[in-house]
């Protein structure tokens, strides 16, 4: 499977994914319920594979770089991915502390009170 066909299946199961969540979430009768129901739609999948995604590149550049001793070119690129990864690693705490902090009820108003 080529990168492109990769990157439309992980949009079209994406989109599918958000949209039925908002299908089922419009048999919900409140708008609280709705939002609950699209946050943590949004949350489960970052929270489950964004981590292991972070370890498996940082993993993936520690190999490229052991095996590119000769290279430095290959060294500079697997730095540029160790360097990637780290900051998408933050990124992604900082997206999850969001979402739990705004659905949990930490922040103005509380969304999912069962989220903990």
């Amino acid at each position: 499977m080529s990168y492109n066909n990769m990157k439309r299946v992980l949009v079209l199961s994406a989109m599918s994914l958000l949209l039925s969540t908002l299908a089922s979430a419009t048999a919900y009768p409140s708008i609280q319920s709705t939002l609950c129901a699209v946050i943590l739609a949004i949350y489960g999948p970052i929270a489950a594979i964004g981590g292991s995604l972070v370890l498996l590149m940082i993993v993936y550049a520690g190999v490229k770089y052991v095996y590119s001793a000769d290279d430095p070119g290959g060294r500079k690129q697997a730095k540029s991915i160790i360097v990637n990864a780290i900051i998408g690693g933050v990124i992604l705490l900082i997206s999850v502390a969001l979402f739990r902090m705004i659905a949990s009820g930490g922040w103005v108003l509380k969304v999912c009170p069962g989220m903990t």
